[in-house]
């Protein structure tokens, strides 16, 4: 897929080929299956091979993300009600979403960011956010968290590595890395927590 959209892109002019790596991102966001991080790692070998600039690649590809995720915010703030209320009959559907609910909105903001390597879940997760009515302020400021060091992350690596880039090998690499860090994070914060419950137990029982 990645060569094809290689060969595909206007090499030639390069204000096409920002316009179409921020359409790429955008289609992405709203169903394409086309994964972020291919996007992502070819605008990064775009810039190693000088057909961009490595700094407005990366904003392009920043802001693609945030327009993407905006939109998927805007359809479910004013779209959701009227998509449960013609699902809600479905068995179990009604159940999930109340869950749902309540998970997005003791948890919000760990789902925006954590969700951000989860292929298939991010797309879900703006749409949520928007269907839930979590705030506009809150949901792009913890986007921006998660898809500022996300893209610089995947920009980069396909930069640095240049030549040797096997884009299906460096999805897997780089996500594997990803899932490693976030899971060493979650262990540490959840015995963190446990410790401090253990503490005020303990002197509670004082």
């Amino acid at each position: 897929m990645a060569s094809m959209i290689l060969l595909l892109l206007p090499l030639g002019n390069i204000y096409f080929l920002y316009a179409t790596l921020f359409l790429l991102l955008m289609l992405a966001g709203i169903g394409l299956p086309l994964p972020e991080e291919i996007v992502l790692l070819i605008g990064g070998y775009l810039s190693y091979l000088e057909f961009t600039d490595y700094w407005i690649t990366v904003w392009v590809l920043i802001v693609g993300i945030l327009v993407s995720d905006i939109l998927g915010y805007l359809l479910g703030r004013f779209a959701g009600e009227w998509v449960e209320e013609r699902i809600s009959h479905l068995k179990h559907v009604k159940f999930v979403l109340e869950k749902a609910e309540r998970y997005f909105k003791r948890h919000g903001e760990k789902v925006i960011f954590l969700s951000r390597p989860l292929t298939g879940i991010r797309v879900m997760v703006p749409i949520l956010a928007g269907h839930f009515r979590m705030k506009f302020v809150k949901f792009i400021l913890y986007d921006i968290f998660a898809a500022v060091p996300w893209t610089f992350l995947l920009v980069t690596a396909s930069f640095y590595l240049g030549s040797g880039l096997d884009l299906f090998t460096e999805v897997r690499e780089v996500k594997h890395t990803v899932y490693l860090v976030l899971a060493v994070g979650i262990i540490f914060f959840a015995a963190l927590r446990f410790i401090r419950e253990k503490e005020s137990a303990g002197s509670a029982d004082r």
